[in-house]
């Protein structure tokens, strides 16, 4: 179904990328899972032609004929997607389940520390690629909390009242920040910025007295 004739497979998808003008063939198999690890994609500016004639016995050209199947068949039968360029590894907490309990965490740690009865938050994932990772903007307390959720050997971070916190007036520096409670100050910039392009909102009410 990709190099000039039909290609057959069981479990197989065709990505259409108008952005990048491209045609990737996706097997969602062991190993070959990320459609980033895919066979080199098809570049429909180079690699098409008018007619089988010219394809000839190469494996990288496909006909005009053939794309233009492909792309009316996205178009009726496929599903769409808008997928919005990030940076830093940066990842929306709902991506992962580790992150579903999110509210209760922001609960617990409002009844807990807030001076304020209503509070808001933006959280943002972090893919490490060892770990998934999470900062919580604070600004009624001009905090950033790091959370790590996952239980492991760091389990006492489990939990966003344990997770330690830069204060955004006092714990910023402008060379390396070694010891916690003190950030770059350019990457605290960075974490404010990502949360603001797609990171998640919360507004959190205190609870009791």
């Amino acid at each position: 179904m990709y190099r000039g004739e039909p290609y057959q497979t069981d479990e197989a998808a065709l990505v259409y990328w108008p952005d990048q003008h491209q045609l990737t063939l996706w097997e969602p198999q062991p190993n070959l899972g990320a459609i980033v690890a895919s066979r080199d994609p098809l570049d429909l500016k180079r690699d098409v032609v008018d007619n089988y004639d010219e394809v000839g016995t190469s494996t990288y050209l496909v006909t005009w004929g053939w794309v233009d199947n492909v792309v009316a068949d996205c178009h009726k039968f496929g599903n769409r997607y808008t997928i919005v360029k990030t940076q830093g590894h940066w990842i929306s907490i709902k991506s992962s389940p580790l992150f579903a309990d999110i509210t209760t965490q922001l609960q617990k740690l409002v009844n807990e520390q807030a001076s304020r009865k209503v509070n808001h938050f933006c959280v943002i994932g972090q893919n490490a690629g060892s770990f998934l990772s999470a900062y919580v903007y604070w600004p009624e307390k001009n905090q950033l909390i790091f959370w790590l959720p996952a239980p492991n050997e760091l389990s006492v971070l489990e939990y966003l009242d344990n997770t330690y916190a830069v204060d955004l007036r006092t714990g910023l520096i402008d060379g390396v920040a070694p010891f916690a409670g003190r950030m770059q100050r350019s990457y605290s910039q960075n974490i404010l910025r990502a949360c603001k392009a797609s990171g998640q909102d919360f507004t959190i009410t205190k609870s009791g007295k």
